[in-house]
């Protein structure tokens, strides 16, 4: 089991106020699953995301990586399991605007201590899978936001993480370039990548295979939602994201909020 999750807590101290933003969730993650934690604003979700990435660490309740009790971890033992295990994407893309598109995808490798040849043949692959191998020598203020973003996904899978956690991945774009994006992560997902995206969005959502929704800090349903109609859904937003040029009149429709 990837992530094991039993009866975590996260409380915060406001003053005199104490804060819940996450109360006795329990859950697990398995490898190759593609799933959204959703929730209104103030929910939770990010809270949980934090703790999901080893960013936090729960007030009470057990919580494993890769079978390993991270309770009581040393901070550089937690920050080694950290960059082993998982990829950051953000809705605000983080990326570096003094750095290319290429160097900004070596950057976590750099990190690591990957010997720049490798980083950099690393890196071009990346690019590559991600469509904008073409655009490796460009500068952030140079590429479109959904450009951005996939700078961003090919930038979190360089340390080849088990997990990719993604915040908002969508949130910034339009509707054809988040979809061009859902397409990617479908695609990253089909190939074995572990995928959990954080969003409010109910449309983002239902186009991943399995949905945690928050309410109030608690974990209120873990829904399958899989369906064979899903899997058509998902295969239509991959060939889209492959061909974007061919227009969006095949795509699954949006479903009402």
């Amino acid at each position: 089991m990837l992530i094991e999750a039993e009866n975590i807590c996260r409380s915060y101290q406001n003053g005199d106020t104490r804060i819940e933003a996450v109360k006795n969730c329990s859950f697990t993650i398995r490898e190759g699953e593609f799933l959204a934690i959703t929730g209104p604003s103030g929910s939770g979700k990010s809270t949980l995301m934090s703790i999901l990435g080893l960013l936090e660490r729960p007030t009470s309740g057990a919580f494993r990586v890769s079978g390993q009790n991270t309770e009581g971890m040393a901070a550089d033992t937690r920050a080694g399991l950290r960059n082993r295990t998982f990829g950051f994407v953000f809705q605000s893309y983080n990326l570096l605007p003094r750095l290319t598109a290429q160097e900004n995808v070596e950057l976590p490798m750099t990190y690591a201590g990957v010997r720049a040849a490798k980083r950099r043949e690393r890196a071009r692959d990346l690019l590559q899978k991600v469509g904008l191998e073409n655009r490796r020598a460009h500068f952030p203020n140079q590429l479109s936001g959904g450009e951005q973003q996939r700078i961003a996904i090919a930038r979190a899978l360089a340390n080849s993480p088990r997990l990719i956690l993604a915040d908002e991945p969508t949130g910034a774009l339009d509707s054809e370039k988040g979809l061009q994006i859902l397409g990617l992560f479908h695609e990253l997902n089909q190939a074995g990548s572990t995928i959990a995206v954080i969003t409010h969005d109910e449309d983002v959502a239902c186009h991943t295979g399995r949905i945690l929704r928050m309410k109030d800090g608690r974990i209120k349903s873990d829904e399958l939602v899989l369906s064979p109609q899903s899997r058509a859904d998902a295969q239509k937003v991959a060939r889209f994201v492959r061909h974007p040029g061919h227009g969006s009149a095949d795509l699954p429709p949006r479903r009402p909020q």
